[in-house]
């Protein structure tokens, strides 16, 4: 068994070695795209171990990002907007009926990145590779308005992410290449749920639970310089 299990590892590591070689030399690259982003930040209040409450905060982006590439580290930056809810709810409690709040707005946005990258060639041509992605991101909200009302304060919604994906570089030319890139993201939560957590926590037995998660898709053109 010991004797198979060795010629099973180095048969899936010499597998991987007709399709990936060594890490890439030093390379500066820049260029950019368009991408699209979504996620939600939810938080419950809870008696004992019943949830009564809950609020959270959705958002779909759309934009562009730009990009500048140092072999193992990628930094980024986009512009991007579209719609946002931001909603509340409480389950039957009793005799309580159900009840659920939605206000329906949309919103602007910087997002910007910072992603360790660790790249392999790709078949004989060093012009295509993959690469696991992981690092930090953080989306600030300049402007947002729900039920037509603008928010005095719209950065109370920007959050702070952990990232982690891959990505991929398809070669066009010796200098050209097209880059994608799929991410989830751990969200934590903004301020708005935070100040919520603070006000609720001074009840006497009531709790709280925040969790948040996204996703990231980004396709662009690239040029080695």
């Amino acid at each position: 068994m010991k004797k198979g299990l060795v010629v099973l590892v180095l048969s899936v590591f010499l597998a991987g070695g007709a399709f990936a070689s060594p890490l890439q030399p030093f390379q500066l690259s820049a260029g950019g795209g368009i991408m699209f982003d979504m996620g939600i930040n939810e938080l419950d209040v809870n008696l004992a171990t019943q949830t009564i409450a809950s609020h959270f905060v959705n958002n779909t982006h759309f934009g562009a990002w730009g990009f500048l590439d140092i072999t193992f580290a990628q930094l980024s930056m986009a512009f991007m907007g579209g719609p946002s809810t931001i909603g509340f709810s409480t389950p039957a409690i009793l005799d309580e009926p159900a009840f659920s709040y939605n206000l329906g707005g949309s919103f602007v946005a910087l997002d910007f990145s910072l992603l360790g990258k660790l790249p392999f060639v790709v078949g004989r041509q060093r012009n295509s590779a993959i690469f696991p992605l992981l690092g930090i991101g953080y989306n600030l909200v300049l402007s947002a308005t729900y039920d037509d009302e603008s928010v005095d304060t719209p950065s109370d919604l920007s959050t702070f992410r952990l990232q982690f994906g891959l990505g991929a570089d398809f070669g066009l030319s010796e200098t050209m290449f097209i880059r994608t890139s799929l991410l989830g993201a751990y969200r934590f939560a903004p301020r708005y749920i935070r100040d919520i957590v603070g006000e609720v926590e001074q009840v006497p037995f009531l709790s709280t639970d925040t969790s948040g998660w996204g996703v990231t898709f980004k396709i662009g053109l690239g040029f080695r310089l």
